[in-house]
């Protein structure tokens, strides 16, 4: 941290590999549609339910006995960068961050997954 970074209140947070991967994943949504259509479309409740449609709809390619680890290592991956969104992210990373995190917690609660602690 240089001196300014200091003086400035503004802290360097470090991404582990794993952090970067969540973080890509939110980025892959962040560039998929231009963000003046999705601002226009959906809000981020609208865009969670599509998060968890999808979430939904490609549950087969995953074993059933790794459904549940799946879904909650969503969740935790997602939290896990929530404090480097809220300070450095974008408009669009914040919209698809807690779109995303919502679709996670919608699809891990129909999995019968206590989400309360989250």
């Amino acid at each position: 941290m240089g001196i300014f970074d200091w003086l400035f209140g503004v802290e360097k947070i470090r991404l582990t590999d794993e952090q970067k991967h969540w973080l890509g994943l939110v980025d892959i949504r962040v560039n998929a549609l231009p963000f003046d259509f999705i601002k226009r479309t959906y809000t981020v409740d609208s865009m969670g339910k599509e998060h968890f449609i999808e979430y939904k709809n490609n549950e087969f390619r995953v074993p059933k006995d790794k459904i549940q680890e799946v879904a909650l290592s969503r969740i935790e991956g997602l939290l896990s960068i929530r404090d480097y969104i809220k300070s450095n992210g974008s408009k669009k990373q914040k919209f698809h961050y807690e779109s995303s995190l919502k679709g996670a917690l919608l699809y891990a609660s129909s999995l019968g997954i206590n989400i309360d602690k989250y």
